[in-house]
């Protein structure tokens, strides 16, 4: 538990706040990342193992992380995460030797993220011979009818960046793209490879079809639609901060007297390795400030045991944490008060509202009271100073959020931990926010 870790502002702007007003969402909009190329040499691994130079080139993506997968059946291995903003990366994989009796395939798979968290990910594959003798291989069978695979096309808004692709089976490639009828929306054309990209400029529903060619000469088409949506509203911006323990919104700009939220507790999953989550609501802890009170909820993961213990606590830096004496569990939810009752003086309430319990104490707190925070959280081991794995959580909403006095401008902590995003919040509204495991931002409450 305990104050912000290693701390990276990656955008600064300043929003005026009132709690419980609408804030809304970014107010440009961060153009969605692009893989425009990957290519991986060479194309055969010897069976006894290698190395494989994998390279991209991206667009408006600031990390890269590569991943191996070594057979269908293997889970992908992170190899290494690398910063891209400059619109390439490369990383040179190491490839196990091929124990089987059967040529493998060893794949690769790139996830370009962009500085709000929005992902996309390209894969491709290399070829690895077999350990043992192989089997003679079977007659070369008859290549399968060409088929569109793709069903259906995500839907746009105007002016912010869309990339999709064409999926065909069967045939012979290569294959060719083309529009057979109708129109795409404007803004937005489909390349000869299936991609279709741009930035549409006018909202409606748009109806065409697409035609894929092999090298056979066989065609097959398919019907979509893609609806276009208006432009939103532009808002202010809300700066964006990276942290390896913090996920959540940090409150700044006057000096607060009490401060208030209602968040439920998660689910956490099973996981190779122990882990530990927790969510709270305190005044105080950013950087350069040693002071810290809070409360909230803690969910540790004991691998070993296949088991995880759930506990609700109040902390006072630099004092180790207070359970709370009163049971809470996956799916309940808990309200969090802190307000000064006088000069140094503070009480805590803790309010399980899904089952009527509550823990009420006063304590001799003497922070500056300058900042307010609602955290999802990767906790410090007090003893050794080191940020724990944050464990897989199912979505955390905070609401009914509340300080005084009601001024201050808020920031949005991205939780970043071994170079790859582990946790992002939502935009913040009226109704508060919500924070997600992984790196997609989540949807607004």
């Amino acid at each position: 538990m305990g104050r912000l870790g290693v701390v990276t502002a990656i955008v600064a702007a300043v929003l005026l706040v009132v709690a419980g007003a609408a804030t809304g969402a970014d107010a440009q909009a961060v153009p969605r990342p692009v893989v425009s190329w990957i290519d991986a040499t060479p194309e055969s691994i010897p069976a006894a193992g290698g190395a494989a130079l994998v390279r991209v080139n991206v667009r408006h993506a600031v990390w890269c992380v590569f991943a191996r997968q070594h057979g269908a059946s293997a889970p992908f291995v992170y190899v290494k995460a690398v910063k891209c903003a400059s619109g390439h990366a490369s990383v040179r994989a190491k490839v196990t030797a091929n124990l089987t009796s059967h040529f493998v395939a060893v794949r690769f798979r790139v996830t370009a993220t962009n500085a709000k968290g929005q992902a996309v990910s390209t894969k491709i594959e290399v070829t690895q011979g077999p350990g043992a003798a192989a089997a003679p291989s079977p007659p070369t069978p008859a290549p399968t009818p060409l088929a569109v695979s793709t069903t259906s096309l995500p839907s746009a808004a105007v002016g912010v960046a869309y990339s999709t692709s064409l999926v065909a089976t069967g045939g012979t490639t290569p294959y060719t793209w083309s529009v057979a009828s109708g129109s795409l929306p404007p803004g937005l054309t489909l390349g000869g490879t299936g991609s279709i990209t741009g930035t549409p400029t006018a909202p409606a529903t748009w109806t065409f079809a697409a035609q894929v060619t092999d090298s056979q000469g066989q065609a097959a088409s398919a019907t979509y639609s893609i609806a276009v949506a208006p432009a939103a509203t532009p808002v202010p911006t809300t700066p964006i901060y990276v942290s390896n323990n913090w996920s959540g919104y940090v409150l700044t700009g006057s000096t607060y007297t009490a401060v208030t939220g209602t968040f439920n507790i998660p689910t956490i999953s099973t996981s190779p390795t122990d882990t530990r989550t927790s969510e709270w609501v305190g005044v105080d802890g950013v950087p350069g400030d040693p002071s810290l009170l809070q409360a909230g909820v803690d969910e540790r993961y004991s691998a070993a045991a296949n088991q995880y213990l759930v506990d609700a606590w109040v902390e006072e830096l630099p004092a180790p944490e207070t359970p709370i004496p009163h049971p809470v569990t996956p799916g309940n939810e808990k309200t969090i008060t802190n307000s000064q009752i006088s000069s140094g003086i503070w009480n805590v309430l803790v309010k399980n509202d899904s089952t009527g319990q509550y823990y009420s104490v006063n304590a001799g707190y003497a922070g500056s009271g300058l900042s307010a925070e609602w955290i999802v959280e990767a906790p410090t081991v007090a003893a050794t100073g080191a940020v724990v794995t944050v464990g897989i959580f199912s979505p955390v909403t905070f609401t009914q959020l509340g300080v005084n006095p009601v001024s201050g401008s808020p920031a949005r902590w991205v939780l970043v931990q071994n170079g790859v995003t582990v946790s992002v919040p939502s935009a913040l509204t009226a109704n508060g926010f919500t924070v997600a495991y992984g790196s997609v931002t989540p949807g607004a409450p």
